[in-house]
């Protein structure tokens, strides 16, 4: 099964993308997607790294896809989970690899497809274990999850699906909000400090790289609520004056106060892991050939 044959494999049919309320037969993209993206003005869903304090929030949201990439051999065939509108797996082809996204919110990726200008950027309706299950084997040189495990019951089964999907050797770049291991679990369920690590060797995975970049992730928090509230008026005009939309925008905003003070407490943290697919489990990858857009 080559990359081509992919989207055939796994998409079905699905409704035009909306940025409304959405309806039963013609879905919208998530609210805090859209919020995100407005915000922005870009694709990516996930906190920036700021390798210096004078640098602009789209600089270090792009930094942290190049952060990843650097470790990256070159034209690797990488598979994004939960890549929301995009964002990371554009930048990774423009880098000049084969990315596929997978989400499982298809009008994310209508949107993410319709907006991509590189036959190396693939999108896919679909979640982590199905994409293990129907891929077969796809000896990706590279899996990456960025806060993608958030409410994740079992770890253990997340990177189990991810060492059959690698080529022996191949990597699992993990980037995550953790939680202080003394602090309860709340909605949406953070995994703990640590956790990655716990689970990485009993699934056949050696440690790379284990690193808590809070000091240069977190400043994206307090970036993000300038944006809201320079921008509310804009923001409610977009997203729609409805009671619905305005109590959305309320909760998102509580949420980035949370999250903003809980970093500051040393009760949340941002690790970023590097993970290795070991010698002793390199029979769980099936060979896939992959044809390299030119």
């Amino acid at each position: 099964m080559s990359q081509e044959s992919l989207p055939t494999a796994l998409d079905s049919t699905e409704p035009a993308v909306r940025f409304g309320t959405g309806t039963a037969t013609s879905p919208s993209v998530p609210f805090g997607r859209r919020l995100r993206e407005l915000l922005t003005r870009t694709q990516h869903p996930h906190l920036g790294y700021f390798e210096s304090p004078t640098d602009g929030l789209v600089q270090a949201l792009d930094q942290q896809v190049q952060r990843g990439a650097r470790i990256l051999s070159r034209d690797s065939l990488v598979l994004v989970v939960e890549c929301g509108l995009g964002g990371a797996v554009h930048q990774l082809a423009a880098l000049g690899h084969r990315a596929v996204g997978i989400d499982r919110d298809g009008a994310s990726v209508n949107l993410a497809r319709a907006r991509a200008t590189s036959p190396r950027a693939r999108f896919l309706n679909s979640s982590l274990e199905d994409f293990a299950t129907r891929a077969r084997g796809a000896r990706l040189d590279a899996l990456c999850l960025t806060e993608a495990l958030a409410g994740v019951a079992d770890l253990r089964a997340v990177l189990v699906q991810a060492r059959g999907l690698l080529r022996p050797g191949g990597l699992v770049l993990i980037n995550e909000i953790v939680r202080h291991p003394a602090v309860l679990p709340t909605p949406p369920g953070r995994l703990a400090l640590g956790a990655v690590r716990a689970a990485a060797d009993a699934s056949g995975f050696d440690l790379v790289e284990a690193r808590d970049l809070s000091n240069r992730t977190a400043p994206t928090l307090s970036r993000l609520l300038r944006l809201l509230g320079e921008r509310r008026a804009d923001l409610t005009r977009l997203l729609g004056a409805t009671p619905e939309g305005l109590a959305a925008l309320a909760a998102e905003e509580r949420r980035l106060r949370a999250d903003e003070l809980a970093f500051t407490r040393q009760e949340l943290f941002y690790e970023s892991t590097v993970l290795r697919l070991g010698a002793r489990f390199a029979h769980d990858s099936v060979v896939l050939r992959t044809k390299r857009p030119s």
